[in-house]
């Protein structure tokens, strides 16, 4: 008995020792260990989503532990969520002000802004990591652009000078010293701070990368290449360096060396450059090596999410979208909850025109990633694509609150409000940026050149397409050159930089738009588009843009033709539809009109405006205006749908509602003669003639058409000013005799003289 109690409690004491031990196993500080060593593993390979799991799991187990919310705030930040990123940083040194990491990691974020008060609390915590840890070269350096921001030059640059004094190997105090002498001009002096940065530190890529840089920015291409090969010598398994590499070597157009460093590239241990090599197949002109590229990539690695989504853009690039779609099923059959599959489904279905689906998609990952500014952005990109400006504005400013820094955004909401008549707050937005460098972007360039031209500063607007066509002839830069000649009456010059873009994207539609414009004879606009039609005789959009010359120079049946062409090789083309039915409705068949455009108008507000148009032609007024209703409530901000709804509502006698609505429509479009015209007609109908008057005025003074100088005609007959009314109305009828208002300005106009005599 005692043998066997004493073999019995021995086993009973193992298992004990075991329960203890796998309870420290699982004990809170041991699982946030382990998250967070997988989640720092995780981030070094740019796995985000999954670091970003490990870091938030991290946190849930130990909430007061700083340093699991400090990784979990450099995590968010390097995934783009910079706002949210910044919130963790904060809590971290809240927890612990003494979490110097934390503390540097934060102020670095603060040294983006522009606000002296966030600037100034940035230099106080930067202060006190300093105080804590003198020879902290990193912290002294940020102190430095602390200084520098708040309009210390001589005293950031000592601090540079002192951080290299700690640490002569800290080359972002090196780049610091370059980028202040070059803001005095001091090109010298910014070569000699990069050349002692190499000095100091002469065995790895990072200062010679830095150099190289330089270089590059100041078109001294070959002495860049060299320090590039320097530094692919020092460190053969850099990645940055092999990459800056390869782009020079493209950018001066030596294709096969270019093709040899992005083989090397791609050969580079880790994941970060696995697809750069397809990437360059892909732009220069070789999509079909480089899709057979990734679909190796992805056979050996089908848990790479990058490399999915890669594959799957080059194969809707190629028009194999069932492939796409097969790819992204498979993704989401394995995991419904794949916000990368979902955002790449998401785009698939914006191709193939499924915007509410696509909508869809995107409210799924934003409910599983709320704070993405990404996500945003993309729900703004639907938005636009469905017309809705008021909410794609919406989304862009949030993506910007998440994100300061998302680029892109920032692009796309100034786009945002130079259509809807803001350039002024437009150019502010790109004001904003907090990453100086990106305000000298090419992109911003671009964009503040469209804002000038449409407030129009046609002076700013030429220094910026000049600058920056002395850097790259892009597509943009040639549009707007032009579209500044055709300002200038210079047509023959506009003409010569259109030909230039479309020589290499003939199908390019607001290029051939701005070309067409520069005639004054469409027929011979017609005969530039059949040039290009030589070529490409199925082109949609070629067929299209001769349609609407041949329709402008009276010749209606060839016109017909050309948008049966567009719309039989492209059934998608609804505005080749629309044109159809406005030709059928020209030649007085109605019905004709009707069943082309009724199957359409489930999917397009083009179709509902141009039926509604059909209808009141017919003397379906309020048949008309339900359409126009319909089509309002897709698009609420749409200034043309207001526009034709309120002139309708006007002569229905639903005057205040369509003056209301006219009013919205000139907020979002200030400069439109038919919006003003509108106005007009609704004080004219409530018999308000004083107020119609000036914007009848207004209105033919953007555009003196016959219709808008026989409303200011009818206003000065009611107002008594029967000579200058006879005036107009007699320009009026100069141009179109025929003219049905003008039997009502013309008795207007004899009442107000019988009762003047």
């Amino acid at each position: 008995m005692i043998g066997t109690l004493r073999k019995h409690f021995g086993l009973i004491a193992l298992a004990v020792v075991a329960a203890l031990a796998g309870g420290c196993a699982r004990s809170p500080q041991a699982k946030e260990a382990r998250f967070l060593e997988d989640g720092k593993q995780r981030l070094r390979n740019k796995d985000y989503s999954r670091a970003l799991l490990q870091f938030r799991a991290a946190v849930q187990v130990m909430p007061d532990d700083p340093e699991a919310h400090y990784q979990l705030g450099l995590a968010l930040v390097d995934s783009g969520d910079v706002a949210i990123g910044a919130a963790q940083l904060r809590k971290a040194t809240e927890l612990s002000p003494k979490h110097y990491a934390a503390q540097l990691s934060l102020a670095q974020l603060m040294l983006t802004s522009t606000d002296p008060e966030i600037l100034a609390e940035a230099q106080k915590r930067l202060e006190g990591v300093v105080e804590a840890q003198p020879g902290n070269a990193v912290a002294i350096t940020a102190l430095g652009f602390t200084d520098w921001k708040l309009g210390h030059p001589e005293r950031a640059e000592q601090r540079f000078r002192a951080a290299l004094e700690k640490d002569p190997k800290h080359l972002d105090a090196s780049v610091a010293l370059a980028k202040l002498a070059l803001s005095r001009k001091d090109q010298g002096g910014a070569e000699a701070a990069l050349r002692q940065a190499v000095a100091n530190d002469p065995k790895t890529a990072a200062p010679l990368i830095a150099l190289a840089d330089y270089y590059a920015a100041s078109n001294r291409l070959p002495e860049a290449e060299q320090q590039l090969l320097k530094a692919t010598q020092a460190d053969p398994a850099s990645g940055q360096a092999l990459n800056a590499l390869a782009a020079l070597q493209l950018r001066m157009g030596r294709i096969d060396d270019a093709d040899a460093s992005y083989r090397r590239l791609a050969q580079v241990p880790g994941k970060q450059y696995q697809a750069s090599h397809a990437a360059f197949l892909q732009l220069t002109g070789h999509p079909d090596a480089a899709l057979a590229e990734l679909e190796k990539l992805y056979a050996a690695d089908k848990s790479n999410r990058e490399i999915r989504g890669l594959l799957v853009n080059a194969c809707m690039r190629a028009g194999k979208y069932d492939r796409a779609e097969r790819l992204l099923a498979e993704a989401l059959k394995a995991g419904p909850n794949d916000t990368e599959a979902l955002t790449d489904r998401a785009n698939l279905r914006i191709i193939g025109g499924k915007l509410q689906q696509a909508q869809d998609d995107m409210t799924m990952v934003l409910r599983f990633h709320p704070d993405s500014a990404p996500a945003h952005h993309n729900m703004a990109v639907i938005y636009r694509l469905r017309g809705s400006l008021e909410n794609e504005r919406r989304e862009l400013n949030e993506a910007l609150r998440l994100n300061p820094r998302l680029l892109e955004a920032r692009i796309d909401l100034a786009k945002n409000l130079i259509r809807q008549g803001a350039a002024q707050d437009a150019l502010h937005v790109l004001d904003e940026t907090p990453d100086e460098g990106q305000k000298d972007a090419l992109a911003v360039v671009e964009t503040r050149n469209w804002a000038f031209l449409a407030l129009p500063d046609l002076a700013a607007a030429r220094q910026g397409i000049d600058a920056g066509l002395k850097r790259a002839r892009t597509r943009d830069l040639l549009l707007q050159a032009a579209q500044l000649k055709v300002t200038t009456k210079d047509m023959p010059g506009a003409r010569v930089l259109l030909d230039e873009i479309l020589a290499k994207t003939p199908e390019d539609e607001p290029v051939l738009q701005v070309l067409l414009s520069t005639y004054a004879n469409p027929c011979e606009a017609g005969g530039k588009i059949r040039s290009y039609l030589t070529g490409r005789p199925n082109s949609p959009v070629l067929q299209f843009n001769l349609g609407q010359s041949l329709a402008a120079c009276g010749k209606q049946e060839e016109a017909r033709a050309a948008f049966q062409a567009a719309y039989t090789a492209d059934p998608s083309m609804i505005a080749a539809a629309v044109e159809l039915a406005r030709l059928d409705a020209k030649d007085g068949k109605l019905d004709a009109a009707r069943q082309r455009l009724t199957p359409l108008t489930a999917k397009s507000t083009e179709a509902l405006l141009a039926l509604s148009m059909v209808e009141r032609q017919a003397g379906n007024v309020d048949i008309a205006i339900n359409d126009l209703r319909k089509a309002l409530d897709a698009q609420p901000r749409n200034p043309l749908i207001l526009n034709n709804l309120a002139y309708l509502l006007a002569d229905r006698g639903g005057v205040d509602e369509a003056l209301a609505l006219a009013q919205k429509a000139k907020e979002i479009a200030p400069h439109n003669a038919n919006v003003d015209d509108t106005i007009g007609w609704a004080y004219f109908k409530k018999g308000i003639y004083h107020s119609a008057l000036p914007y009848f005025e207004l209105a033919v003074a953007q555009d003196a058409s016959p219709r808008n100088e026989v409303h200011l005609a009818m206003a000065c007959a009611r107002l008594g000013d029967v000579r200058r009314g006879q005036q107009v109305l007699n320009a009026a009828l100069k141009v179109a005799p025929d003219l049905p208002e003008a039997q009502s300005a013309k008795r207007l106009l004899a009442e107000s003289g019988a009762r003047h005599h």
